[in-house]
Parts: C-alpha cells; sequence; structure tokens
C-alpha cells in the first residue's frame, strides 16, 4: 500500500487537468510534505555548558598580632578593641596576594582595615617547581584565607594587667558581642588555661575538673570583682575568686 503523502498525490493526478505534468505535481507534494515532517520534530536541547571547577580555599596559619605589633593600632587595643578577622586573597605565582577581601569581620570596621593592610604587605612563600617541571608548584590565582587576630594580651603580661584594663577589655565585649558571655572573652580563656595548666604541672591530672570548675565560676565573678577594685591585678583577682569557689 502506497503511503499518506504518495497515495494522495496519485489520486489527486487521476482527476485533475494535465496542464501541470503529474510528475511536477508529486515532486512538489512530497517537498513540502518533508518540510511538515522536520517542522514537527521535537528540538533537542544542546547540552550545558559545565561551569568552570572553583578553586579550593587554602587556609593559612593564624596571624597573632600583640599591642608591641605597630601593625595593631595603639588608638585600637588601648580601647579594648580585639577580635578576629579573616582575610580572603588571590596568591599568585610570586607568592603576593591581590584581590583582597573581608571573608568574616571581626565587627569592628577598623580592626578589619587594620587585617587587610597587614595581609597586603605578606609575601608568601611559594615552594620553587621540581625540576625538569612545565609549570610552578603554586598555581596562578590560588584563593588563600588568612586569619589574623588581634589580642592585648599573652601569657607574658597577664601578670602586670590591673582589674581597671580587664574593665576596658569587658566594656568593649558586651558592646560587640553582646550574645556571649564574659567567660568567652579571649582573655578569660587564656587565664583559665594558664590555671589549669599550672596545676597540672605542680600537681598532676587529678585536681584538674575541680580546678576547671573554680576557674569557670570565677569567670562569672570576675567583672563585677574588678570593677569594684580597679586598681587590682586582675591575676590576684581571679585568684581569690577560685579560691572562694567550692570545689
Amino acid at each position: 500500500m502506497k503511503s499518506g503523502p504518495r497515495r494522495a498525490v496519485s489520486i489527486f493526478c487521476s482527476f485533475a487537468t494535465m496542464k501541470l505534468p503529474c510528475f511536477f505535481i508529486t515532486t512538489l507534494a512530497l517537498a513540502v510534505g518533508s518540510s511538515a515532517g522536520a517542522q514537527e520534530a521535537p528540538a533537542v536541547p544542546a547540552p550545558a555548558a559545565s561551569a568552570p571547577a572553583m578553586q579550593p580555599l587554602a587556609r593559612t596559619r593564624t596571624v597573632s598580632l600583640r599591642p608591641a605589633d605597630p601593625s595593631y593600632p595603639e588608638a585600637l587595643h588601648s580601647k579594648g578593641v580585639q577580635g578576629l578577622v579573616e582575610v580572603r586573597a588571590t596568591l599568585g605565582a610570586d607568592g603576593k596576594p591581590s584581590d583582597l577581601m573581608v571573608l568574616n569581620s571581626s565587627r569592628s570596621q577598623a580592626l578589619d582595615d587594620a587585617g587587610l593592610a597587614l595581609v597586603t604587605r605578606l609575601q608568601f612563600a611559594v615552594k620553587a617547581p621540581a625540576e625538569g617541571a612545565s609549570s610552578p608548584a603554586i598555581p596562578n590565582a590560588t584563593q588563600v584565607v588568612v586569619p589574623v587576630e588581634f589580642l592585648r594580651d599573652s601569657l607574658g603580661t597577664l601578670s602586670k594587667k590591673t582589674c581597671a584594663e580587664f574593665g576596658v577589655d569587658v566594656a568593649y565585649h558586651r558592646a560587640t558581642f553582646p550574645e556571649q558571655q564574659v567567660g568567652d572573652m579571649s582573655v578569660i580563656k587564656m587565664t583559665i588555661g594558664a590555671m589549669v595548666l599550672g596545676g597540672f604541672q605542680r600537681t598532676g591530672p587529678s585536681p584538674l575538673v575541680a580546678l576547671a570548675k573554680k576557674s569557670k565560676s570565677a569567670a562569672r565573678d570576675i567583672a563585677e570583682a574588678c570593677a569594684t577594685s580597679p586598681e587590682r591585678l586582675f591575676l590576684e583577682q581571679f585568684k581569690e575568686l577560685m579560691d572562694k569557689s567550692p570545689g
């Protein structure tokens, strides 16, 4: 049996006037039918172009700054402004950072700016390529995260810290981190660590649990105690609160 278009053309040729040759009519009809069939075929979508792979962020060691470092402005640490800022940078093959931006803020614009200024001046170590290698060990456009920590205190300065200076720290911490407690402050964590380490060195590990409890209890009361005696040394006041705390 003839197909649809050919059969229709054959019937038409049987009854049509012969002003046009039948083979011409047949050719024209088949061409139109083929064109219509091509239009009805569904379009096949082109495969989506794959997105370029993102380079992983490499995290460097934390850069810790104290007041003696000129990169920690005196106008900031004297007011208790301290914290951690994380800076993202593009590291070139020569080890120089560019395209710096703050990834995680310290909640202080001035401290963030100081962190950006510091990272701008850093020179990162780049390994030399292996002998005969066609590319450097660290490729261009490597993304790195540089944590920069600004702290007013260290284990060496705790013994000289006054309650008045601690009060400045508390005021800034409460204004900047209202969701946190005084026990979350870096100086408190540093003090508790020093107390626990000192207790371990003197008596061994057995009383450490009780010592840690005493330290946490003192941390809850140290802000109010120092506020009433700003001239006292911070560590003396902290130890006194520990001695009064139940074991």
